[in-house]
């Protein structure tokens, strides 16, 4: 479920950058709500999966190099956040910056995306639980220790 919303955040990205030459005032809401629905995903992923104790008592590479890219793509969102007010209000100085930071932003992000994959297939599965046939003959063993002490057979 987590790599489906990740996958609608990217194609939101993809949609933000399109109306960037064809509808300028569309990219900046479209960026906005890719941001907050990103961060929102890494937090329900630090709340429910405790992300930053795995990545602390984690000795695999793949986890560590996957929370540096994360923590480099949220650092590249806050710089295109700010760069992007900063044209917004006028200054057209910051547009080149801007490009070569969302350039960046988005070789981490999708490097982030790539990894994830890995991540979560590192992972070992879960043990299956024993089957036990519903049907199991009770020996008068398993019978006697299944009954309360206090009862004679006698």
């Amino acid at each position: 479920m987590l790599h489906f919303l990740s996958t609608l955040v990217l194609i939101g990205i993809g949609v933000g950058l399109w109306f960037r030459r064809r509808n300028p005032r569309f990219h900046m809401p479209i960026m906005i709500a890719c941001f907050v629905a990103d961060v929102s995903l890494v937090l329900w992923i630090e709340l429910n999966r405790h992300a930053v104790e795995t990545v602390v008592k984690s000795i695999k590479p793949i986890v560590l190099v996957h929370a540096g890219i994360s923590l480099t793509t949220i650092v590249c969102y806050l710089a295109l956040l700010g760069l992007g007010f900063g044209l917004f209000r006028g200054n057209g100085r910051l547009r080149l910056t801007h490009k070569r930071v969302g350039m960046t932003f988005m070789t981490f992000r999708l490097l982030n995306y790539a990894t994830a994959f890995f991540v979560v297939a590192d992972k070992p599965a879960a043990p299956a639980a024993p089957l036990v046939a519903s049907n199991t003959v009770r020996t008068a063993e398993a019978k006697a220790s299944s009954m309360p002490r206090s009862v004679s057979w006698r």
